[in-house]
């Protein structure tokens, strides 16, 4: 089922969390968040450590949303998707 979601980028060396808003499946969304993992590896690849490579290793929380990391030698990044028709209203 297509569904909007929320896509959050922070990390030890990011001021403030990055937010975008992506259209598409569950799988759809883990491929995103795959892609932006990979995307970021690229850019620093000679300190990247360990993460997540491959969509089989996002992973998925109750409500949903969906988890991804990558950490490279001297800093890391979060990357999470969260359905939008889950967002609680403050």
């Amino acid at each position: 089922m297509v569904k909007d979601w929320i896509i959050g980028v922070g990390g030890s060396e990011l001021d403030n969390v990055i937010v975008y808003k992506f259209t598409g499946t569950t799988d759809d969304a883990k491929q995103k968040l795959i892609d932006m993992v990979n995307s970021d590896r690229e850019h620093d690849l000679d300190d990247w450590d360990f993460g997540n490579e491959s969509v089989a290793d996002v992973a998925t929380f109750a409500g949903g949303k969906l988890y991804a990391y990558g950490c490279w030698r001297s800093y890391h990044i979060d990357y999470t998707a969260t359905p939008i028709d889950t967002v609680k209203t403050i």
